[in-house]
């Protein structure tokens, strides 16, 4: 074995260190990927029932939010709320085909496809028109 049993990598539960990573881990983990075919976040909201969770999209912000008042834990009594606000790439995510669902172990996952591409515009010749008449030189 190349570790102890207690890692010195790993800091004690009851530790400083071991509490505020347990904060961190506990406020939600995210994580982002884009490719070519999508935009795709998952957030890990555990604590919050679906109904206390609302996804909102404007020009090319996701928004997240989730509340829930106070209630019981193992520590006592605990309240949360949080807002993650996502910037869409590349812009023009239509807002119509994001869509968003919630695992049973509480992850989120919110997704957009691509932009569709813009219509190509047919190519059009503009013919060019002689004026029978010669004009004059501007005058300055």
């Amino acid at each position: 074995r190349l570790l102890p049993r207690e890692s010195a990598l790993v800091p004690a539960p009851g530790s400083p260190y071991g509490q505020a990573l347990s904060r961190q881990l506990s406020s939600g983990i995210s994580e982002i990927r884009q490719t070519a075919d999508s935009w795709k976040v998952t957030l890990d909201v555990n604590h919050f029932a679906p109904e206390e969770l609302v996804v909102k999209t404007k020009d090319n912000i996701v928004e997240i939010t989730g509340k829930h008042e106070e209630k019981q834990d193992e520590h006592g009594f605990i309240s949360r709320c949080f807002t993650r606000k996502y910037t869409t790439r590349p812009a023009g995510v239509e807002a119509t085909a994001v869509r968003s669902s919630l695992s049973p172990d509480g992850m989120l996952t919110v997704e957009a496809p691509p932009p569709k591409p813009a219509i190509q515009s047919a190519e059009i010749t503009i013919p060019v028109t002689v004026d029978s008449q010669a004009k004059e030189p501007a005058k300055k």
